[in-house]
């Protein structure tokens, strides 16, 4: 997802399309409810497989993964600022997420991660 943003940054100043907020909207669902079914207790190792590989090798809109990692980390860039983006990489996924769940309360108007995928990303 950070590389996608970065990716967004040079390609288009950080900008999404017309209809991006609509797609990340969509991709923030899948990657909802792909986690679930992650971490959910019947999930095969071979569906697991599957669901990992998919939410960052589809096509660029598909990868759920990827972008819902970009718009965390855009909103993340654009909100707190650079250096809180930075601090997010070096501190890991848990801080990411973190600081994003922290950013939904602020402002109910960015696609929501669920609290389930909060709670297993934060822990």
């Amino acid at each position: 997802g950070v590389a996608y943003y970065l990716t967004l940054i040079q390609s288009s100043r950080g900008k999404l399309p017309p209809d991006g907020l609509e797609r990340a909207r969509r991709s923030f669902a899948d990657f909802n409810s792909n986690v679930a079914e992650l971490v959910a207790p019947g999930t095969s190792f071979r569906r697991s497989e599957d669901i990992i590989r998919l939410s960052n090798t589809s096509g660029y809109w598909e990868s759920y993964g990827a972008i819902t990692g970009m718009i965390v980390a855009r909103q993340i860039d654009q909100t707190l600022g650079r250096q809180a983006l930075v601090e997010t990489i070096a501190n890991g996924p848990a801080d990411f997420f973190a600081k994003y769940a922290d950013l939904m309360k602020r402002d109910g108007g960015i696609p929501s991660l669920s609290p389930l995928v909060i709670q297993v990303a934060t822990r």
